[in-house]
């Protein structure tokens, strides 16, 4: 029977000398150790595979006969520690009690091209957790909404002129804000990286209490759709900064309104665009009663770069509705209203204006202030009633105005339409309610294409300076 089983193994038998005193080899002692270890491993493993139901699982925490996780961190089923890397939710809902564990998971777990659902369950301080930025990952979408009412989402940014803040958005990474949900009392709400494909979605949700609101330093992406930006007190940047190259923002609804803007270096106007570009697109939306600390210039301030407004309003700023300062800007105007302004509505500084419809009414310091190029194709301006000179268009510094189809109302209009101002003190200045020009090189035109002439005006005493009172309205190149 041994030298049997020993033949199947290979191994030799054993030898015996005499029934009273066995002795075996050294070498066969060896393998008989070797074989009953052998033996011992695979009858531990039949075990471990028997009892699956009461061993630990891969994160050290215990089976249930029932399959339910008791983790061995004491936390109660279903809860996921931070960085755990439990898996997602229904609706891409990243793990966690908190935003904190939240945003920790997606540290460590975040993949390329995925979305992700954040859900704030109660009002939470993330302070320091916002930053939003993966190395080497990219077309991330990350969405963030309320659960249960409105939570308020506050704390501190890292701080820093690249654009951080209490979210702070890198490369690759658009992160979306939902209905429900607060950003409140950090230096910069939403602070975006001077890197390629940072983007930020408004779709709902306030921005409140921060000293800029929204922050955007080159080749980034903010669009509002709905949503309020509100109650910011700005001592630093702008209530919404767009600076940089490639920066843009498109706004097709929601409302910017109730801000203050107080910069000490300067930048005192709601919302800032300057950089090579740079493009704000405004399709619809409120942007009202926002001020400044006194030397501000206005709702919206171009330095370069590109503003079209397609629709939506602009009211109530201070000190102008929109004021555009650079030779590299555009501003064209296809509708939309700019209306009850504290200074100018439009003030245009070596810059290019284009007005294709709309209308610009009832500012507090009159139509457009023109230090450039002003090209009126539609829309009127009107309501406006100043102490000075060019109540609806005030000309200056070799500027140039043309207009093939709109109307600037003057003094003969009727009273909700009228711009009026009061009769010249003396011959030597005259006022004009429809338009004034300050400056003999400047040109007031009517016409189309490449034939244009002057507009019929009144000329000062003192020379150059001339004046409308009565009302300009042209059709298709023809004044009427």
């Amino acid at each position: 029977m041994n030298a049997g089983f020993a033949r199947m193994r290979k191994i030799p038998a054993f030898k015996y000398k005499s029934k009273k005193k066995g002795v075996f080899s050294m070498k066969n002692k060896l393998l008989i150790v070797a074989l009953i270890m052998v033996t011992g491993l695979a009858f531990a493993a039949l075990s471990i595979t028997a009892c699956g139901n009461s061993g630990t699982d891969e994160t050290g925490g215990s089976q249930s006969s029932s399959g339910g996780k008791t983790p061995s961190d004491g936390k109660t089923p279903g809860e996921q520690t931070p960085g755990s890397g439990g898996g997602l939710g229904p609706n891409n809902e990243v793990p966690g009690n908190t935003l904190v564990e939240q945003l920790s998971w997606l540290k460590q777990n975040v993949q390329s091209n995925k979305a992700y659902t954040l859900t704030a369950k109660a009002d939470e301080d993330i302070s320091y957790w916002g930053e939003l930025s993966y190395s080497n990952k990219s077309n991330i979408t990350i969405t963030l909404k309320g659960n249960g009412g409105e939570r308020i989402i506050s704390g501190t940014g890292s701080g820093g002129y690249s654009g951080a803040g209490l979210f702070r958005i890198g490369s690759g990474v658009t992160l979306i804000l939902e209905e429900n949900i607060t950003l409140q009392g950090s230096s910069i709400g939403i602070g975006m990286r001077n890197e390629d494909g940072a983007a930020f979605t408004m779709n709902g949700g306030k921005i409140t209490g921060c000293s800029s609101a929204v922050c955007m330093i080159s080749n980034s992406t903010f669009t509002m759709n709905r949503g309020t930006i509100s109650g910011n007190d700005c001592s630093y940047y702008s209530i919404v900064y767009i600076s940089g190259e490639n920066a843009i923002f498109i706004m097709n609804g929601g409302t910017i309104s109730g801000n203050k803007s107080n910069n000490v270096y300067g930048v005192e106007s709601t919302i800032y665009i300057r950089g090579e570009n740079a493009v704000f697109t405004m399709n619809n939306g409120t942007i009202a009663d926002n001020s400044d600390g006194g030397h501000g210039n206005g709702g919206v301030e171009v330095h370069s770069g590109t503003f079209i407004m397609n629709n939506g309003t602009i009211s109530g700023n201070g000190p102008n509705g929109i004021y555009l300062y650079d030779n590299r800007l555009i501003f064209t105007m296809n509708n939309g209203t700019i209306s009850g302004n504290n200074g100018r509505g439009v003030y245009v500084y070596g810059s290019t204006f284009t007005m294709n419809g709309g209308k610009i009414s009832n500012n507090k310091g009159g139509g457009v202030l023109l230090r450039g190029t002003f090209t009126m194709n539609g829309g009127e301006i009107s309501g406006h009633n100043i102490d000075t000179v060019g109540s609806g268009i005030c000309l200056s510094s070799s500027s140039i105005f043309r207009i093939s189809n709109g109307i600037v109302y003057g003094s003969n209009a009727d009273p909700e339409k009228a711009n009026t101002a009061p009769p010249p003190i003396d011959t030597l200045l005259g006022y004009g309610s429809a338009f004034f020009m300050d400056d003999r090189y400047g040109k007031a035109q009517y016409g189309t294409g490449n034939t244009w002439t002057d507009i019929p005006v009144k000329n000062t005493a003192s020379g150059g300076r001339c004046y409308r009172d009565d009302t300009i309205n042209v059709v298709n190149g023809v004044l009427q």
